[in-house]
């Protein structure tokens, strides 16, 4: 880190609250060696508050000491600024999105629903399980991801109308996606953020249900998803039935899901990065001048 930064003229930091608790401050102490602005950029929904005690100090050291930080929701930037930590900004997870006026490519003739992501307890498996069992052939779904937590295949015994397909390669993502009727994504992980599955959805234009969970409401359109409490297989279903009710929202809520696409476009927020990193480039430098 200390060789490329050398080379550099900002040092950008991309981590995860528990990487930025033992990187930052190795990096903090770089950017003041070298004299060069620093900028973090943290994954996840997880404020770093919520770590032990001994890292949470050494994360919000490094956090106030940096030139500017780039969080993944807005709550999270409030929180921040709560704190009174003012070059905080808004900084979503993003994926590479068809540019505006494109068609809404999902294809409305798909019947099955699709679960893609980790495959643990807090992630909702096993109400997405019960729910199969109780719907029966109303709810075919295709669930893809690896296992976590212990668990394997045999969770799914006696559930025919559930199929696994194993891990997704990213690239055929959007095309299983672009084929289904709805995205399931039961999730309660405390970590869990803007997840770029609801984000892949997007981009294709799929409806969503999914609980009302940390910051799951705060970039999910109400009118591309239903919402269902977190950790409650009952309101699943209940969200999953209302959802099979209302045949006729569908293509709406897919028209919602493809608009939204926009905000989360890895091609616009790739050059709001830059941005930021010229900024400071920019700043360093008129304030190196005035000293010399």
């Amino acid at each position: 880190m200390f060789l490329c930064a050398k080379k550099a003229d900002l040092i950008a930091l991309h981590l995860s609250p528990t990487g930025f608790s033992i990187l930052g401050p190795i990096a903090i102490f770089i950017s003041r060696i070298l004299r060069k602005p620093i900028i973090f950029r943290l994954f996840g929904g997880m404020d770093y508050e919520e770590l032990p005690w001994f890292r949470r100090r050494l994360a919000g050291w490094s956090f106030s000491r940096a030139n500017r930080v780039l969080l993944q929701s807005k709550s999270l930037v409030d929180a921040a600024k709560d704190r009174g930590l003012g070059s905080v900004f808004w900084f979503p997870t993003s994926r590479k999105m068809e540019p505006l006026g494109a068609a809404n490519p999902h294809d409305p003739c798909g019947h099955r629903f699709v679960y893609v992501g980790q495959i643990k307890k807090r992630k909702g498996i096993f109400h997405l399980i019960e729910v199969a069992k109780r719907l029966g052939d109303r709810f075919p779904l295709d669930v893809f991801g690896p296992f976590y937590d212990s668990l394997d295949e045999k969770i799914f015994e006696e559930v025919p109308n559930l199929t696994y397909g194993g891990s997704l390669p990213p690239e055929d993502v959007q095309e299983v996606l672009r084929k289904a009727k709805a995205l399931i994504f039961p999730t309660f992980l405390r970590e869990e953020g803007y997840s770029g599955i609801l984000i892949e959805a997007f981009s294709v234009g799929l409806p969503v249900i999914c609980t009302h969970w940390k910051f799951l409401p705060e970039f999910v359109p109400r009118a591309a998803a239903v919402f269902c409490a977190p950790d409650d297989a009952d309101s699943l279903e209940a969200s999953v039935i209302e959802f099979l009710n209302n045949p006729e929202r569908h293509s709406r809520m897919s028209d919602a899901s493809f608009i939204n696409r926009l905000t989360f476009s890895s091609q616009l927020l790739a050059d709001d990065f830059i941005g930021h990193c010229q900024n400071l480039v920019q700043k360093y430098k008129k304030s190196r001048w005035r000293k010399e």
